[in-house]
């Protein structure tokens, strides 16, 4: 990792917008607490778990849908809070259970490997990444990371 100190809010607006401009049907937005503090990362690989978790998003929204990125503090205090939120079909127990796994997919394209190295990074990181439901639909994935390494 090359983490270095700066703005995780930036950058998250930032890839927020590229995929609004990119993908016009869908309805993306971006909820950032502008008081959350600088702390160290590596902006590629943070950039690498982004990428994933909005290239799922995209996949399982088809012509339209909603996706909510937000940047809290978590409430530990301790930790950035990333979450992508989608409106989609959802995912099942099962899939929740197995989804961080390498080579697993309900998708038929791809390579299975996208949350699995998201999964990596984090931990590298010293943080988390974890899947839940969005209510009323959907999925949200959740990833923290600490504010001091």
């Amino acid at each position: 990792l090359h983490k270095q100190r700066q703005d995780i809010g930036h950058l998250i607006r930032e890839m927020a917008l590229l995929y609004q401009e990119a993908h016009k049907h869908l309805a993306i937005s971006c909820d950032i607490d502008a008081t959350l503090p600088e702390f160290c990362f590596d902006a590629v690989q943070i950039k690498r778990v982004l990428i994933n978790l909005l290239d799922n998003a995209v996949s399982v929204l088809g012509k339209e849908g909603n996706i909510k990125v937000s940047l809290r503090m978590a409430s530990s205090g301790t930790h950035a809070r990333l979450t992508v939120a989608d409106n989609g079909p959802g995912l099942s127990d099962e899939v929740k259970l197995r989804v961080f796994e390498p080579y697993f997919s309900t998708r038929t394209t791809g390579t299975g490997l996208g949350l699995a190295i998201a999964q990596t990074i984090v931990h590298e990181h010293g943080g988390t990444i974890r899947v839940d439901d969005n209510q009323p639909c959907g999925a949200v994935f959740a990833v923290e990371l600490p504010l001091e390494t």
